[in-house]
């Protein structure tokens, strides 16, 4: 805003507002989504005209003229800064910083099926019933089990095939008229088994087959050899004529593989699934310039899990660390228990998902003792090792082609915390000559001016603000707020035993420019106002505070001028 001075219809001059700018963050990096947030903007309104009163050329005038009035909230500054995906919003409306990382348990990760490739070789006739028979048809069969998976504790029950390649070939010795038929009646289609027919001849004695299962369910037979389940091959000859020197055998390739169960019904043992890494990076330190004036009340690690898979788990977290990879500081996360069971999920359409998870903070951890503003990490490492737990023999569990037993690591750190003393310096251009003009009676015009500010602060700790004026080379001017307190104190909200806000506070306070003060920013070249800014918590940072959306800032700042014309 510009305060122009007008005489006898002619324009004498244009004053700047002394602050023209952004006022930058007052709420500083506390919050921790964002690095640097604009609380208010001064100097907004219209451009205010005083005109002459009378043709005197020597009076006093006066002005007292609004400049702007600003309602921030915690959740604008969010917003600002987009910041959805780092801060969170607990039940009661506190916030909190997360980052996480997800790992996932699939369905192979607990069951291995086998590709599988046998040879057959089957005798026609044997020596006895072939010098018996002579030329005379006889029927043999032969039953082979073949075993998708042998691990201990699993027990295939059913399955339906969402993909799996079957190939089969037979070869028969030449001078063999006979009808085969090789069948597996535990792979079934519409209620009918899997089943091929062929027919030899004395110009046919190789035959192939090559055809997807897609679809196909299969129903696991169980016997003392194989209590984990097999399917059945079943070859069938029926000769009609044999020749002589046709006892050759006949030979039957049998392949199955890239098996993709659509689901699995049945045991699935209990064993460690998988191990996986947890390396999840955080740099709310780096990116937010958080120090040790900044003591958290908590900070929490958790994992969650949400389970689609028909099987119970156990989830164990080992030797965890939060570690400086720039320091190379490492400190071990201990717990008192470090690990939680999740109930399989329920079968049905849709498959009911289990959930289940553990959350590491100050009461069941050493986490708050690790020191973590003071050393900073960045990275936390570890492991999770997710077991199948023991199976109830009587429980039928499954394993679904889509389902996953994913886990996700977090790192939260509540916006809830105590500080001595967080400041930080922002930079404002301000150009006193360029704004003014370097005409010294402009300056020598002006006796004084006061800039009023009136704070309502719904924020649940004390703000300190000072203002300098600085040159060119960055040199301190004078300082803004004079008197024996220098700068000016914003007193906090009232919060309750919970570190919640109650009710606001309301401030007034003033910034005196005087004109020897005004004349030597016009000597000096005044180019720059820093505005200095410090928070502290009540008790002088003794008690903890939460921060919630809702928590809010109003400022209104007026100006006040006089001068003499003439």
């Amino acid at each position: 805003m510009k305060i122009l001075i007008k005489t006898s219809g002619t324009w004498r001059n244009q004053i700047p507002c002394p602050l023209r700018k952004n006022i930058h963050t007052l709420l500083l990096n506390l919050f921790l989504a964002s690095g640097l947030m604009y609380l208010f903007t001064a100097c907004e309104g219209e451009t205010i005209v005083i005109d002459d009163i009378s043709d005197e050329t020597d009076r006093i005038y006066e002005v007292a003229a609004p400049l702007g009035k600003v309602h921030v909230t915690i959740d604008d500054l969010l917003k600002e800064f987009d910041t959805d995906s780092v801060i969170q919003e607990k039940e009661d409306g506190t916030l909190y910083s997360a980052y996480q990382q997800d790992y996932c348990y699939e369905w192979n990760d607990m069951l291995k099926l086998n590709d599988v490739l046998y040879n057959w070789e089957y005798p026609v006739l044997s020596d006895a019933k072939l010098s018996a028979l002579k030329a005379s048809a006889a029927h043999v069969e032969y039953t082979e089990q073949v075993v998708l998976n042998n691990e201990d504790g699993v027990r295939l029950d059913s399955m339906i095939i969402y993909q799996a390649m079957l190939q089969l070939s037979v070869v028969v010795p030449d001078g063999l008229e006979a009808g085969i038929t090789i069948s597996i009646p535990e792979v079934t289609k519409d209620g009918t088994a899997l089943s091929y027919t062929f027919q030899t001849g004395m110009a046919q004695n190789r035959f192939y087959i090559n055809e997807p299962l897609n679809g196909y369910s299969i129903d696991f037979s169980h016997s003392a050899e194989h209590p984990y389940g097999f399917i059945s091959v079943v070859s069938q000859l029926i000769t009609t004529n044999l020749s002589a020197g046709s006892a050759d055998p006949v030979t039957v390739t049998f392949t199955l593989s890239d098996i993709v169960p659509d689901i699995t019904f049945g045991q699935f043992g209990q064993k460690a699934v998988d191990e996986k890494n947890m390396d999840v990076s955080f740099d709310i330190f780096d990116q937010f310039d958080l120090d040790a004036t900044i003591d958290f009340a908590d900070y929490w690690v958790s994992i969650t899990a949400d389970n689609s898979i028909g099987a119970p788990f156990d989830v164990q977290l080992e030797d965890i660390h939060l570690i400086n990879t720039t320091t190379n500081e490492s400190k071990q996360l201990l717990m008192d228990e470090p690990q939680f069971s999740i109930d399989a999920a329920a079968y049905g359409d849709p498959i009911v998902t289990a959930t289940g998870g553990l959350e590491i903070s100050r009461a069941n951890s050493n986490i708050v003792d690790l020191g973590i503003t003071t050393y900073q990490p960045n990275q936390i490492n570890g492991r999770i090792v997710a077991s199948l737990t023991a199976s109830d023999d009587e429980q039928l569990y499954f394993l679904s082609r889509t389902s996953k037993m994913k886990s996700t690591i977090s790192l939260g750190i509540p916006l809830w915390f105590k500080t001595s003393l967080y400041s930080r310096i922002d930079t404002i251009d301000f150009d006193y000559n360029s704004e003014v003009g370097d005409d010294d009676k402009v300056t020598e015009n002006l006796q004084e001016a006061s800039m009023y500010f009136t704070c309502d602060n719904g924020l649940p700790f004390d703000m300190e603000i000072q203002a300098y004026a600085m040159d060119e080379q960055y040199q301190k001017v004078d300082s803004l707020f004079k008197g024996e307190e220098g700068a000016k104190l914003i007193p906090a909200a009232k919060i309750n035993q919970q570190g919640l806000v109650v009710e606001s506070t309301k401030t007034d306070f003033t910034a005196q420019l005087q004109q020897k003060q005004l004349q030597q920013f016009k000597e000096r070249g005044v180019k720059y106002i820093f505005i200095q800014s410090g928070a502290v918590t009540a008790s002088q940072g003794a008690d903890f505070v939460k921060v919630s959306r809702t928590n809010f800032m109003d400022v209104s700042v007026a100006l006040e001028a006089s001068g003499r014309v003439n």
